[in-house]
């Protein structure tokens, strides 16, 4: 865990504008059961890309962990609307 942490750390330092790596590093919180980090970093992935169905996705499924279930049903609702565009 902690050589994954430190690549996740070194990647992170060269590639700053990079919307997949808060996404990586959330997804390794929540390998970890860190569930209030894995949760922040999704929330920052989808403040910068609020219209990527797999990022709103991932942090609809850290809400439902962290039992916030209204901002879980808000981000299927974006989801839906974000859908309906795409028809």
């Amino acid at each position: 865990m902690k050589r994954v942490k430190f690549l996740l750390g070194q990647t992170k330092s060269h590639d700053d504008n990079n919307p997949e790596l808060p996404y990586i590093e959330g997804n390794y919180f929540n390998f970890i059961d860190d569930n209030t980090q894995f949760m922040s970093c999704l929330e920052q992935t989808v403040e910068n890309n609020p219209d990527n169905i797999r990022y709103l996705l991932s942090l609809a499924k850290a809400y439902n962990i962290v039992n916030r279930l209204d901002d879980m049903v808000e981000i299927l609702t974006q989801i839906g609307q974000i859908q309906k565009k795409i028809k």
